[in-house]
C-alpha cells in the first residue's frame, strides 16, 4: 500500500512523502535528509506519540494513508539553513538565514524591507527557474532549494 506521509515539525509541514509501506522508516529520514539537509542521526519521527525506528517497516505500525509523522530534533540542531541570493547591482551575493517553513513570499519581503526596493519588483530565481506568483506561498524545500545554493534576484521596473 502506497502512503502519504506529511512530515511535521512544531505544527508546520516540512515535507510530503508519497511512499510505499514496505519502506523502512529509515528510508523516510534518508528522503528527508535529500530533501532538507538535516542528517538522519538527528531526525526523530513519531506517530500517535510513538517514536518509529529505523529498523522497523512502515508498515508494522498501521499508519493510515494520509499519515501525519512528528519530526523531532536531538537537541542543539535547528532547523534553519542558509542560502545566498546574487542581486544585479551588488558585488557579494547577500547571506540569508531562514527556517525550513519559510515561504518565498516572506523572503522577498525580507529582501524588499534590506534593499529598500518594493517586494513586487523582486523576481526570484533559481537554476534557470523563474519563480512565479503561484510559488510565494511555497516554502524554499517545496521549490527544491537546499541550503548554501544560490538564488538569483532581479529587480523589475514597474511602468
Amino acid at each position: 500500500m502506497h502512503l502519504q506521509l506529511t512530515i511535521v515539525h512544531r505544527e508546520r509541514n516540512v515535507v510530503f512523502v508519497y511512499i510505499n509501506d514496505n519502506n523502512y522508516v529509515l528510508r523516510v529520514k534518508e528522503y528527508i535528509t535529500r530533501v532538507t539537509d538535516i542528517p538522519v542521526g538527528v531526525q526523530k519521527l513519531s506517530f500517535g506519540g510513538m517514536q518509529l525506528r529505523n529498523n522497523k517497516k512502515l508498515k508494522d505500525y498501521n499508519l493510515p494513508v494520509n499519515a501525519g509523522l512528528i519530526l523531532t530534533l536531538s537537541q542543539g540542531h535547528a532547523l534553519r539553513y542558509q542560502i545566498f541570493v546574487k542581486v544585479s547591482f551588488r558585488n557579494n551575493p547577500i547571506r540569508v538565514r531562514i527556517g525550513l517553513g519559510t515561504t518565498l513570499k516572506q523572503i522577498q519581503e525580507a529582501l524588499s524591507s534590506s534593499l529598500q526596493v518594493p517586494a513586487n519588483q523582486l523576481m526570484l530565481s533559481h537554476n534557470g527557474r523563474l519563480f512565479a506568483e503561484k510559488d510565494a506561498d511555497k516554502t524554499l524545500v517545496d521549490l527544491g532549494v537546499k541550503s548554501d545554493e544560490v538564488l538569483e534576484l532581479m529587480v523589475v521596473e514597474m511602468s
